[in-house]
């Protein structure tokens, strides 16, 4: 059972780690290519540089903690069943 909540709290946890992002990672090479934009070039193939948009958030990030409590009760409810079985 210790394994268990362990491997819970590890996944919680790095689930929460790695929403906190603070600023868009791809800011920062926009910028760049917004300033090199405003200079006069000399006329030839356009190159676009850094990343691609990022798109629309993705829906499934609001569901994130009942996806996790869902996983929960299920292997609580097997394991349940598992030892009424061998009983």
């Amino acid at each position: 059972m210790k394994k268990i909540l362990g491997v819970i709290l590890v996944m919680f946890f790095s689930i929460g780690f790695a929403q906190d992002q603070p600023e868009n990672r791809f800011n920062e090479a926009e910028q760049e290519f917004n300033q090199d934009s405003n200079e006069p070039t000399a006329k030839g193939p356009v190159v676009a540089y850094g990343p691609g948009n990022p798109g629309e958030p993705v829906p499934i990030d609001d569901y994130i903690p009942l996806l996790i409590i869902a996983a929960v009760g299920i292997i609580v409810y097997k394991s349940y069943t598992k030892n009424k079985a061998l009983s």
